[in-house]
């Protein structure tokens, strides 16, 4: 059994290889592989690790229900796995979550927020610090409620999210995911209607701008 495993393991690393090196037809067949050896052994964390890297695939091709159906896949796998990774169930939720909004499936959605909130709030009481899954939580959320048209809870969340840096500034200039950081808030700011000048509210606009100026300035010139 531990030769099929290794088997699994090494074809999901060449299917990264590979898509790092611009060839994800070759990545795909090295992801079906492994998925072939996890599902036929039972090893769930490398079935789950292929599905999320043939759904990531499929959604940069523009296979949107494809991807859906394969980060789906991947999440059932979670709670399988052999040895528990907490951060890997947000990781494929939010793929999946962006997965479901491409399809216009929102009321699919809607399950899924308060279950990356749950599972957020749970990882950061664990690392007993900055979370940067919480920040992600507050984005998911807003932008949910959006769709929804709750543009009042969906200010509410962005306020939670500015908060959150607020309460750890100090950390999050030292964190190693200050970058992300700035990438998650710059992407809300872009998407979301309630930080649209044309539309949104001036003040809370200016917080925003605030808090990426603030991250810009610690990631320093790229």
């Amino acid at each position: 059994m531990g030769r099929f495993r290794d088997q699994g393991q090494l074809m999901c690393e060449l299917a990264g290889l590979f898509e790092f090196a611009g060839e994800p037809q070759q990545a795909v067949k090295c992801f079906n592989r492994a998925r072939n050896v996890g599902e036929a052994h039972g090893f769930f964390s490398i079935e789950c690790r292929a599905c999320k890297g043939l759904g990531q695939l499929a959604m940069k091709e523009g296979r949107c229900q494809d991807a859906v159906d394969l980060l789906q896949n991947a999440l059932a796998a979670v709670p399988l796995i052999e040895v528990e990774d907490s951060t890997r169930q947000l990781d494929i939720l939010e793929l999946l979550i962006d997965a479901l909004y491409l399809t216009d499936a929102i009321d699919d959605v809607e399950p899924l927020v308060p279950r990356f909130r749950k599972a957020a709030k749970e990882e950061a009481r664990k690392t007993g610090g900055f979370c940067f899954f919480e920040l992600t939580s507050f984005v998911i959320s807003a932008r949910f409620h959006e769709a929804r048209g709750k543009s009042r809870d969906a200010a509410r969340e962005v306020r939670a999210l500015l908060n959150l840096l607020r309460r750890h500034e100090a950390e999050v200039q030292m964190h190693p995911v200050v970058r992300a950081c700035e990438e998650s808030l710059r992407v809300a700011a872009t998407n979301l209607k309630i930080l649209d000048p044309a539309h949104g509210e001036e003040e809370l606009i200016a917080e925003m701008a605030s808090e990426l100026a603030k991250l810009r300035a610690h990631i320093g010139p790229v």
